[in-house]
């Protein structure tokens, strides 16, 4: 199975991150089977983090 990529992140229009394969599950992942679409978790634990405005565009 593939690993899974970012295709690009945004920050304030500008973007952050592009074309990133995600090597391998963080500490605290979940433990749900592998799916083509399955949540997205947010991590923010290293001091104030607010998200806001967060959009999902599926591919087509």
């Amino acid at each position: 199975m593939a690993k899974p990529k970012v295709l690009r992140v945004m920050l304030n229009e500008v973007p952050v991150q592009e074309d990133v394969t995600i090597p391998a599950p963080t500490l605290g992942h979940m433990e749900i089977p592998q799916a083509a679409a399955n949540p997205i978790v947010l991590q923010g634990d290293h001091g104030p983090v607010a998200f806001r405005n967060i959009y999902v565009k599926p591919l087509e």
